[in-house]
């Protein structure tokens, strides 16, 4: 007796869709797990180095000082108060520099993050293409639409595979992901100030900022690891409603429902050997 799976579920002959996708969201809080202990425990260190006091003047903006404020101390400052004065400005200049590498590494590895998940949505929609067209000799391929990345492939499923596509507003929250990928991986998330389309659209999202550059007119994007796990999510959804969308073509196991029954009546039969 073969398993038997429940109406649409049966996955055979079918494109199996992102098969390793869902297993990114526990890699990712893993990781950033891992991050936040590994940061928390270097913020106590640099505290303890360098001293409560220099990390509350940092945190009020008063690190590192003017060239003006350095002068005037300087100036007016003499003998073992100066030198406690300059080691003190010293130590918080060290600790300014610290926290500012903490910093880095924490956009370093969520920038990654977010290149790393887009590159394998493409990745993921291309295969759904090409593995369509092969299973149904389509003498028309991916490689023969213009274009490329996101819209060739979802042009591709629409007007070839003939696919009803996700909802509107999981594609429009996908195409500013992926233009804030590009940013990332072409100019370090940097965003030139003619860019007005991109700011603006940055400006309106909930979980991403538009920062100042410090020696230059553009602008810089900002996001931390709540917007990684909200495009892993997003992404996940699409392919959810892409599999239930057009289920004669496409599966993934998540969408699988075993015959419970067929289940036990198996399990009771052979209990001896399982």
């Amino acid at each position: 007796m073969s398993p038997k799976l429940k109406g649409i579920n049966d996955p055979r002959n079918k494109i199996s869709v992102a098969p390793n996708w869902f297993l990114l969201y526990d890699y990712l809080f893993q990781m950033s797990n891992f991050l936040d202990q590994w940061v928390s425990k270097e913020l106590k260190n640099t505290k303890k180095k360098y001293g409560k006091s220099c990390i509350r003047k940092i945190k009020r903006g008063e690190v590192p000082i003017s060239k003006k404020e350095e002068t005037e101390g300087e100036k007016t400052k003499k003998g073992v108060a100066l030198e406690k004065w300059r080691y003190e400005n010293l130590k918080c200049f060290l600790a300014f520099v610290r926290l500012g590498d903490l910093a880095e590494y924490e956009d370093a590895f969520y920038y990654s993050v977010l290149i790393n998940i887009f590159s394998q949505f493409e990745h993921n929609l291309n295969n759904i293409c090409n593995e369509f067209a092969f299973q149904h000799s389509k003498k028309i391929k991916l490689v023969d639409f213009n274009g490329k990345g996101i819209y060739r492939a979802t042009k591709y499923m629409e007007k070839v595979c003939e696919f009803k596509l996700p909802k509107k507003e999981l594609f429009f929250e996908i195409i500013l992901a992926r233009d804030i990928r590009n940013c990332l991986a072409h100019s370090g998330g940097e965003i030139n100030i003619d860019n007005k389309n991109l700011l603006e659209r940055i400006k309106k999202h909930k979980l991403l900022k538009v920062i100042d550059q410090e020696f230059s007119n553009n602008k810089r994007v900002f996001f931390n690891k709540k917007y990684c796990n909200f495009i892993v999510k997003i992404t996940k959804r699409y392919f959810l409603d892409l599999v239930k969308k057009n289920h004669k073509f496409l599966w993934h196991w998540e969408l699988v429902k075993m015959d419970t029954k067929l289940d036990k009546k198996i399990s009771s039969t052979y209990k001896d050997i399982l």
